[in-house]
Protein backbone atom coordinates (compact mmCIF):
# COMPACT_ATOMS: atom_id res chain seq x y z
CA UNK A 1 0.00 0.00 0.00
CA UNK A 2 1.31 3.44 -0.90
CA UNK A 3 0.04 6.78 0.33
CA UNK A 4 0.87 10.14 1.87
CA UNK A 5 1.18 10.16 5.66
CA UNK A 6 -1.22 12.65 7.15
CA UNK A 7 -1.28 11.77 10.85
CA UNK A 8 0.05 9.28 13.41
CA UNK A 9 -1.83 8.48 16.59
CA UNK A 10 -0.87 6.11 19.38
CA UNK A 11 -2.57 3.20 17.63
CA UNK A 12 -2.87 4.05 13.92
CA UNK A 13 -1.49 5.74 10.81
CA UNK A 14 -3.67 7.93 8.64
CA UNK A 15 -2.79 7.82 4.94
CA UNK A 16 -4.16 9.74 1.99
CA UNK A 17 -4.43 7.12 -0.73
CA UNK A 18 -5.31 7.87 -4.35
CA UNK A 19 -8.06 5.22 -4.62
CA UNK A 20 -9.69 5.23 -1.16
CA UNK A 21 -9.08 8.75 0.13
CA UNK A 22 -8.06 9.13 3.78
CA UNK A 23 -7.74 5.75 5.51
CA UNK A 24 -6.76 4.65 9.00
CA UNK A 25 -4.39 1.70 9.41
CA UNK A 26 -3.88 0.10 12.83
CA UNK A 27 -0.19 0.12 13.81
CA UNK A 28 -0.55 -3.54 14.81
CA UNK A 29 -1.13 -4.37 11.11
CA UNK A 30 2.00 -2.57 9.92
CA UNK A 31 5.05 -4.79 9.58
CA UNK A 32 7.34 -2.40 7.69
CA UNK A 33 7.44 1.28 6.69
CA UNK A 34 9.38 2.80 3.81
CA UNK A 35 9.74 6.44 2.80
CA UNK A 36 10.19 7.58 -0.78
CA UNK A 37 13.74 8.78 -1.48
CA UNK A 38 12.90 9.94 -5.01
CA UNK A 39 13.85 8.41 -8.33
CA UNK A 40 17.19 7.31 -9.71
CA UNK A 41 18.26 6.82 -13.33
CA UNK A 42 19.33 3.35 -14.45
CA UNK A 43 22.42 4.59 -16.37
CA UNK A 44 24.94 2.01 -15.10
CA UNK A 45 22.49 -0.85 -15.48
CA UNK A 46 21.77 0.20 -19.08
CA UNK A 47 25.49 0.55 -19.80
CA UNK A 48 26.24 -2.95 -18.48
CA UNK A 49 23.34 -4.64 -20.27
CA UNK A 50 24.00 -2.79 -23.55
CA UNK A 51 27.71 -3.58 -23.50
CA UNK A 52 27.10 -7.26 -22.78
CA UNK A 53 24.44 -7.69 -25.44
CA UNK A 54 26.48 -5.70 -27.98
CA UNK A 55 29.59 -7.78 -27.34
CA UNK A 56 27.69 -11.05 -27.59
CA UNK A 57 25.91 -10.04 -30.81
CA UNK A 58 29.12 -8.75 -32.39
CA UNK A 59 31.04 -11.89 -31.41
CA UNK A 60 28.33 -14.13 -32.84
CA UNK A 61 28.19 -12.08 -36.05
CA UNK A 62 31.99 -12.13 -36.50
CA UNK A 63 32.34 -15.86 -35.90
CA UNK A 64 29.37 -16.66 -38.16
CA UNK A 65 30.64 -14.40 -40.92
CA UNK A 66 34.02 -16.14 -41.02
CA UNK A 67 32.64 -19.64 -40.62
CA UNK A 68 29.99 -19.30 -43.34
CA UNK A 69 31.70 -16.89 -45.76
CA UNK A 70 35.32 -17.60 -44.99
CA UNK A 71 36.75 -15.80 -48.02
CA UNK A 72 36.71 -12.24 -46.70
CA UNK A 73 38.17 -12.94 -43.23
CA UNK A 74 41.50 -11.21 -42.68
CA UNK A 75 41.81 -12.68 -39.22
CA UNK A 76 41.10 -16.19 -38.04
CA UNK A 77 37.55 -16.91 -36.95
CA UNK A 78 38.26 -16.14 -33.28
CA UNK A 79 40.04 -12.87 -34.09
CA UNK A 80 37.25 -11.65 -36.34
CA UNK A 81 34.65 -12.62 -33.76
CA UNK A 82 36.58 -10.74 -31.06
CA UNK A 83 36.98 -7.65 -33.27
CA UNK A 84 33.25 -7.55 -34.03
CA UNK A 85 32.52 -8.27 -30.36
CA UNK A 86 34.50 -5.19 -29.31
CA UNK A 87 32.77 -3.10 -31.98
CA UNK A 88 29.36 -4.40 -30.86
CA UNK A 89 30.24 -3.68 -27.22
CA UNK A 90 30.98 -0.06 -28.11
CA UNK A 91 27.68 0.36 -29.93
CA UNK A 92 25.81 -1.42 -27.12
CA UNK A 93 27.52 0.75 -24.51
CA UNK A 94 26.25 3.93 -26.16
CA UNK A 95 22.72 2.64 -26.76
CA UNK A 96 22.47 1.05 -23.29
CA UNK A 97 23.74 4.18 -21.54
CA UNK A 98 21.19 6.36 -23.33
CA UNK A 99 18.36 3.91 -22.59
CA UNK A 100 19.39 3.59 -18.94
CA UNK A 101 19.70 7.33 -18.44
CA UNK A 102 16.21 7.88 -19.85
CA UNK A 103 14.57 5.34 -17.53
CA UNK A 104 14.27 5.63 -13.77
CA UNK A 105 13.06 3.65 -10.78
CA UNK A 106 11.59 4.63 -7.42
CA UNK A 107 13.92 4.35 -4.43
CA UNK A 108 12.47 3.50 -1.01
CA UNK A 109 14.25 3.57 2.36
CA UNK A 110 13.05 1.74 5.44
CA UNK A 111 11.87 3.85 8.40
CA UNK A 112 11.49 2.60 11.94
CA UNK A 113 8.51 3.56 14.09
CA UNK A 114 10.87 5.52 16.36
CA UNK A 115 12.06 7.61 13.37
CA UNK A 116 8.48 8.04 12.20
CA UNK A 117 7.27 9.41 15.52
CA UNK A 118 10.10 11.96 15.58
CA UNK A 119 9.53 13.21 12.03
CA UNK A 120 5.77 12.97 11.78
CA UNK A 121 5.26 16.72 12.06
CA UNK A 122 6.42 17.04 8.44
CA UNK A 123 3.13 16.60 6.57
CA UNK A 124 3.16 14.99 3.16
CA UNK A 125 5.70 12.24 3.83
CA UNK A 126 5.20 9.50 1.21
CA UNK A 127 5.16 5.99 2.64
CA UNK A 128 4.91 2.46 1.28
CA UNK A 129 4.09 -0.46 3.52
CA UNK A 130 3.21 -4.14 3.08
CA UNK A 131 0.09 -5.11 4.98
Amino acid sequence: MTGILKRVTTDSLWLAESENGLISIPLSNVSKLEVSAGQRAQTLKGLAIGTGIGFGAGLLFGVTMCTVGGKDCYLETGGTGLAFGVLGAGVGLVIGTIAGASSSTDVWEEVTFRDLRVSVSASGLALRMPI
